[in-house]
């Protein structure tokens, strides 16, 4: 899958989901490149799911995890008001 094409059709604000096999320590270098201007949130889940079980204790073999990259938003352009009320050059 091409991240980038990806972002480029995303709308500012627009969230994409990957769920993979694949750890962090893989994935996220994937997900940064090329500089894309989103933010990435990670979470794990556990493939069998037991009683009071800690994900973080977990080898990433163990897990489903899940990515979610959010675009930012475009910054508008900020203007100044320069005009002078008191200037009456017509």
């Amino acid at each position: 899958m091409e991240t980038k094409e990806v972002w480029r059709v995303l709308r500012p604000g627009g969230v994409f989901v990957c769920v993979c096999f694949g750890p962090p320590d893989t994935r996220l270098e994937f997900l940064r490149g090329r500089n894309l201007a989103w933010s990435i949130e990670h979470l794990a889940i556990p493939k069998a799911l037991h009683e009071e079980q800690d994900v973080s204790q977990l080898p990433p073999s163990a897990c489903y995890h899940i990515y979610i990259c959010t675009k930012h938003r475009a910054q508008l352009p900020t203007f100044t008001d320069d005009f002078d009320d008191d200037d009456n050059d017509v």
